[in-house]
């Protein structure tokens, strides 16, 4: 069902719509390195996290402060803290590891809470997203792109937001699956 929904809001044409991002956030990104070069990876990741933002929700995050970049990289960074720590692989190696208790691997708790963490963040993001589609507010995205196939195919909004929300992670090629799965 993911890669199915995927390519309807990846299409050629539809990525095209996503053009005008590019150019404005590259000009920001230039502009901000001209007045402040020392800051050049804080400019790379406002402009990754902005653009990624606009084309997957349709909102910008303009400056390193904006809280909702804040928000989404604090738990990428968790996310991907508790990948590395090689537990999930384990989990996913030999299954009966995920019937332990927590107290017996602290990594589960962690992970549990790590989803949760995430739940609210991507159920937050595509709640707004939504209301910006009913006040008609919404700037072309994927969400506008993935509400109107949810409408469609009946999926719900946990797993729209987790569908949309992960596909932004760049550090699975399962996107946001690994951490959920091996603790559930």
């Amino acid at each position: 069902m993911a890669r199915k929904l995927f390519h309807n809001i990846l299409r050629i044409n539809v990525a095209e719509t996503y053009v005008p991002y590019q150019s404005l956030e590259s000009k920001q990104m230039l502009y901000e390195i001209l007045e402040q070069p020392n800051n050049f990876l804080d400019s790379l990741k406002r402009y990754s996290s902005s653009l990624t933002a606009q084309m997957t929700y349709g909102w910008r995050t303009p400056s390193n402060q904006d809280p909702k970049m804040k928000l989404m990289f604090e738990s990428l960074d968790e996310y991907m803290r508790l990948n590395r720590a090689g537990f999930a692989a384990l989990a996913d190696f030999f299954p009966i590891l995920r019937i332990l208790p927590a107290f017996l691997m602290p990594t589960k708790a962690a992970a549990a809470k790590c989803y949760e963490d995430q739940k609210g963040l991507f159920l937050g993001h595509w709640n707004e997203a939504k209301s910006a589609i009913r006040d008609g507010t919404a700037n072309p995205c994927q969400a506008v792109d993935l509400a109107k196939l949810q409408y469609k195919e009946g999926f719900s909004d946990e797993e729209a937001a987790f569908l949309i929300g992960e596909a932004t992670d760049p550090g699975d090629s399962e996107p946001g699956l690994t951490v959920r799965r091996q603790w559930s």
